[in-house]
């Protein structure tokens, strides 16, 4: 006969689950303070428990007055660091509390990539000691983005990074006369590392105390170390930046920028704190000219945008409004234009549309043909003399270019365009071939100053 009574007491332990212990070392717990010293303060942790925080573990590294930093009825956060004193109270450390929250940020901060502010507590060899709360981190100096210091510290910093430190000159010459000589520690030459570094530690004992925003690029609990990147920080940022700014636009609409870089292959923009990018092709409905004829780092430019891709943060820009003005242009049509620049074997001229010659009298293309024979004769050095200003205002304005092959400038053979017509030339042309759907427009100065039936003759 089996005895059934005994079953419920050895089924028991697996029923109930034993309480958890909340005073386990490491135990993050909440506190109100009801009694205070300078020492130490007593905190109720609830349940009749009471726990004691000493002025030591409080904050790191400070002796402190509790008095100044409670009052009585405050709540805060310590973790215990000891189940029971002599007097049957809890010990608390708030700043290893501090150190677990901060390391679960951190951790978080790491995985989730996202930017947060760290203090710096000291400058080091390499870089800067900085804190998340209780928890000391590195950034090096290669991650520290200079140009994107707070703006205090930039201001205070201009005189040691515009200040020569060495005279190069001297040093350059005594190179030169004595090549074997050794550079004593005194010379010129060899301060120039030294003058380097202490540049380096002025920028870096300059911004202790500050508050800068970081990424968490790597993370070692177990060896209590963590490195930080300003760049990382600087870039999600401004790629946030970008993408807001990009979010209010829409392709066509005009905006007004300021030309912050020039370069062979187009010209960038600054439009509300974002970079666009006005390709070369796009300041022209055909031979794009170059960007550094068009514009001036600092010139105000207003522009379409053409394209907007938010995933790469890129903004396109143009100059192109309205109808192609070369549907306007009719074979045999002739134009005035200026000569932009000049081609291996020909010149590109920039045309206005809007000035065709056919309806001018034959005193008019005398005139021109008059012109064409001066500038014949004009030299480089002339050309040098030019209103170029006033070349590029056309070309940027009319925003349609025409090829000038170099056999079409003159009747006898010429192999160089630069020895009949030169940048800034004033030229009369006649359209003598056209591709619309390419926008190629091919020139000819001879027949627009000579008349057909005598150059079939």
């Amino acid at each position: 006969m089996t005895d059934t009574a005994t079953q419920p007491d050895t089924l028991a332990p697996q029923d109930a689950a034993a309480p958890p212990d909340r005073f386990q070392g490491g135990n993050i717990l909440t506190g109100r303070v009801t009694s205070l010293s300078s020492q130490e303060a007593e905190l109720d942790l609830g349940d009749g428990a009471v726990g004691v925080l000493s002025c030591r573990h409080y904050t790191s590294g400070l002796m402190i007055d509790l008095t100044e930093e409670l009052n009585e009825g405050d709540e805060l956060e310590a973790a215990v660091l000891i189940r029971e004193d002599h007097h049957k109270r809890v010990v608390l450390s708030r700043i290893w509390a501090r150190s677990q929250r901060a390391w679960q940020n951190i951790i978080e901060a790491e995985s989730s990539g996202e930017v947060i502010e760290v203090r710096v507590a000291q400058a080091v060899k390499g870089g800067l000691a900085v804190l998340i709360d209780e928890v000391r981190g590195f950034l090096p100096m290669s991650l520290l983005m200079l140009s994107e210091l707070p703006s205090d510290v930039a201001e205070g910093l201009v005189p040691v990074a515009e200040e020569p430190s060495v005279e190069e000159t001297p040093a350059e010459e005594a190179t030169e006369e004595e090549p074997s000589a050794e550079t004593s520690p005194e010379s010129p030459a060899s301060t120039q590392p030294e003058a380097r570094e202490l540049e380096k530690e002025t920028i870096l004992e300059a911004l202790v105390g500050h508050t800068i925003p970081c990424k968490v690029i790597e993370v070692n609990q177990k060896k209590s170390k963590f490195i930080v990147s300003h760049n990382a920080a600087v870039w999600a940022r401004r790629r946030e930046t970008t993408r807001e700014v990009l979010e209010g636009l829409s392709q066509g609409d005009t905006v007004e920028g300021k030309v912050v870089e020039l370069a062979d292959f187009g010209t960038f923009i600054d439009i509300g704190g974002v970079r666009g990018l006005l390709h070369r092709k796009e300041t022209a409905w055909n031979h794009g000219p170059d960007p550094g004829k068009l514009f001036d780092v600092g010139d105000s430019v207003t522009c379409l945008i053409a394209k907007i891709n938010l995933d790469k943060g890129q903004a396109l820009l143009s100059l192109k409004t309205g109808e192609n003005p070369v549907k306007h242009v009719q074979v045999g049509q002739i134009l005035k234009g200026r000569v932009d620049r000049l081609a291996y074997s020909g010149a590109i001229v920039a045309l206005d549309p809007e000035s065709s010659a056919n309806g001018e009298s034959q005193e008019a293309a005398d005139q021109a043909a008059a012109g064409h024979e001066a500038s014949n004769q004009a030299t480089t050095n002339q050309a040098e003399e030019k209103d170029q200003a006033t070349a590029t205002e056309i070309s940027h304005k009319c925003q349609l270019f025409g090829y000038l092959p170099v056999e079409e400038m003159a009747e006898n053979t010429v192999k160089q365009p630069q020895r009949l017509v030169v940048p800034g030339d004033e030229v009369t042309v006649k359209v003598i071939n056209l591709d619309k759907k390419k926008a190629r427009v091919d020139l000819s100065i001879i027949e627009a100053i000579i008349p057909a039936e005598l150059l079939v003759g």
